[in-house]
């Protein structure tokens, strides 16, 4: 498993390869690509607790993104990614 519903999180991750299978409350929801970009990101931004379990089902490449290391990435010049990872949020949410 990748995280668990009810956790605690002050990361994201990055996906670079392989699927994802989402549950919530035990029954699945979704699947996740490198076509999604990102996982994780609503706990995230908004300081809560993990919605979802999240599990893997055979090879998966994710790169895990702290919360400290975006105020950095922020502060640091790179706030085209940041707009873009609105962007794709933004569509993820519309179903886009």
């Amino acid at each position: 498993y990748v995280c668990s519903e009810g956790e605690e999180s002050d990361f994201l991750y990055y996906i670079v390869s392989g699927t994802l299978y989402v549950y919530s409350k035990g029954k699945l929801v979704s699947a996740l690509t490198p076509d999604d970009i990102f996982m994780g990101e609503m706990s995230f931004l908004l300081s809560n607790r993990r919605s979802a379990t999240v599990v893997s089902k055979g090879r998966s490449v994710l790169i895990r993104i702290f919360k400290v290391q975006a105020k950095v990435m922020r502060g640091g010049g790179w706030r085209v990614q940041g707009v873009e990872f609105v962007r794709v949020m933004g569509r993820r949410q519309s179903g886009r």
